[in-house]
């Protein structure tokens, strides 16, 4: 199972590709996206065609993605919704399944604790999958979009597990 997760943000978005084969995870790529200063619509296209490029790479099985929480910004929380709706669209475009996870969900799969400060986050996923150049991006919407994929994919292990248990 390839999935692709995504720490959607009106500057920059991270994004990773992660590979699950039996018990093992590895990141296949990851990276962040940072926006020019152009308008909306003009950032919303470049999105689109950046993700249209990286995706067919990686013959994706899903998409994984932050949910939306409230700024104090209404007007940044409008942005983000748009940049989240490109994401989406282009998971049914890849035939992919599109799944949200809380930010509070995804700190408490990837370190125990909802609260984890990002660096914490940071520190698991670079237990989690041998890979230390993740804590030394401690803060990075890279690693963030590790988080996310590896959220959904624990998610569906417990899911697996659950059917499994009927």
């Amino acid at each position: 199972m390839i999935v692709l997760g995504i720490d959607p943000g009106s500057a920059k978005l991270g994004y990773a590709f992660l590979k699950k084969t039996n018990d093992q995870v590895e990141c296949l790529d990851a990276g962040t996206l940072v926006f020019p200063k152009v308008s909306l619509s003009k950032k919303l296209f470049l999105l689109y065609k950046k993700l249209e490029q990286l995706i067919p790479q990686y013959s994706i099985d899903a998409v994984a993605i932050e949910s939306i929480f409230t700024h104090k910004n209404v007007q940044s929380s409008f942005v983000l919704g748009h940049i989240r709706g490109v994401c989406m669209m282009m998971g049914e475009k890849f035939e992919a399944p599109v799944f949200e996870y809380a930010p509070k969900k995804i700190k408490k799969l990837v370190t125990g604790s909802g609260n984890a400060p990002k660096a914490q986050v940071a520190m698991s996923l670079s237990s989690l999958l041998s890979m230390p150049e993740v804590e030394q991006a401690q803060y990075s919407d890279t690693t963030d979009a590790i988080a996310v994929a590896w959220t959904h994919l624990m998610s569906q292990r417990s899911f697996e597990v659950s059917l499994q248990e009927l």
